[in-house]
């Protein structure tokens, strides 16, 4: 079963997180089906509702029903992945997940949040751009850092998102945050690439940058190594899209 579930996490439509998590709740199964003795052949309806119950009974520490779902969830998909979907069950054996309301800030919270990062200076400027775009595109940090600058249509005020497993979607960019970019990128980023060239670059940190590509040219990686990290600049700093220059230009 080693080989099946190898060939399953090698899958390019697995996120990297979702790969680490999948490869432990998948081994879990395999090893659960070893101790009963059934073979991969032979998971049936009642095999999956045997592993649901066991997921379910109490532990050292119960499970929540969020990760029972999510351990179901990647056992489904890695026995379509071996079996092919006709051989898995349609029944869903996850629990109940009670319902709860997000813990939504108010819009005064929010606002001393981002006054708290203002500050002189183009980082400054690029972290409050960042913070800016993220909340107001509802990007996961993974997919700010996944950006290039070509996923930003000015003119419409909609950003190009890739998401987990491939996904892709469209969102808006609030008047706020197309407003932070514009600036950011007409006056700030000149400055921060200017000053990339010769810095000794720190460890990475998730949604630190936002990697950009010239037009019609190779992505480049999300840290150049002979540059200051976090940055959100291209080596050279006069290659942008032509629909960002014409949108600082309106401002």
């Amino acid at each position: 079963m080693n080989r099946e579930i190898d060939r399953f996490l090698e899958s390019p439509a697995l996120s990297d997180a979702t790969r680490r998590a999948y490869r432990v709740d998948v081994r879990e199964f395999a090893a659960w089906l070893d101790r009963r003795g059934t073979g991969l052949q032979d998971v049936d309806v009642r095999a999956l509702a045997d592993y649901a119950a066991e997921l379910g009974r109490a532990r050292p520490r119960k499970l929540a029903p969020a990760t029972i779902a999510r351990k179901l969830a990647a056992v489904r998909a890695f026995l379509r992945h071996a079996l092919g979907k006709e051989h898995v069950p349609d029944a869903s054996f996850a629990p109940r997940r009670p319902l709860r309301l997000p813990d939504a800030p108010r819009p005064q919270e929010v606002e001393r949040e981002l006054e708290a990062i203002e500050g002189e200076g183009p980082l400054a400027v690029r972290n409050r751009t960042l913070v800016e775009l993220v909340y107001s595109a509802g990007l996961r940090s993974q997919e700010a850092v996944d950006l290039d600058l070509a996923d930003v249509d000015f003119d419409q005020e909609l950003v190009h998102v890739r998401g987990k497993g491939g996904k892709e979607r469209v969102v808006p960019l609030g008047e706020e945050a197309s407003h932070r970019l514009a600036v950011y990128l007409r006056e700030a980023r000149p400055e921060l690439a200017r000053g990339a060239e010769n810095a000794a670059p720190p460890p990475p940190s998730p949604a630190a940058c936002v990697r950009d590509a010239p037009p019609g040219g190779r992505r480049r990686p999300a840290h150049d190594p002979g540059a200051a990290r976090p940055q959100l600049a291209l080596d050279d700093a006069d290659v942008q899209p032509r629909r960002f220059k014409a949108a600082e230009e309106g401002l």
